[in-house]
Parts: C-alpha cells; structure tokens; sequence
C-alpha cells in the first residue's frame, strides 16, 4: 500500500487542504516548491543538481547534499504551513 494513500482519494476533513470543486489540494506542494527557490534554498539546489549529474560516474551517492536541501525546504515550509491549519 503506498504511503500517505497513494492513488486512494484524499479526505476533505484532513486539516490544511483547499477544496477547489471536484479536487481536493495539498498546500505543501506549491509551498515546498516557492521554499526550493528563495535564496536560502537555492544553494542546496545546486549542490544537489550538481550531484546528481556527477553520481552516474562516481560511486557518490548525494544523500548528504539531498538532506540538506530536504533540511532547508522543511524550515521554509514549515511556519507558513502551519498558519495556514485551521
């Protein structure tokens, strides 16, 4: 079974989600995507990108340079998620 429901449809009572007539919206997405381009984020991006176009030819594995942007992301998103719960 996937994780958070997968293909199964999302309930509209779970907190933080915008219903806009037949679908139901996940606010964390569009603000994981506007965190991953601040300035702030925008360094571990490119680290990671950079990575990731070396790692076919090295037996690097950019968890460490993934985990810093996943770090950065999580503390953008954060506080603005959460003002947006009711």
């Amino acid at each position: 079974m996937p994780f958070l429901g997968g293909s199964r449809a999302l309930r509209p009572y779970q907190t933080g989600l915008m219903d806009t007539g037949d679908t139901v919206i996940d606010p964390i997405h569009e603000l994981r995507r506007k965190c991953r381009e601040t300035k702030e984020c925008a360094k571990f991006v490119k680290l990671f990108e950079a990575c990731s176009d070396r790692q076919p030819k090295t037996r690097e594995s950019c968890e460490e340079e993934f985990i810093d942007l996943v770090q950065c992301v999580d503390k953008c998103v954060g506080p603005k998620l959460f003002a947006t719960l009711k």
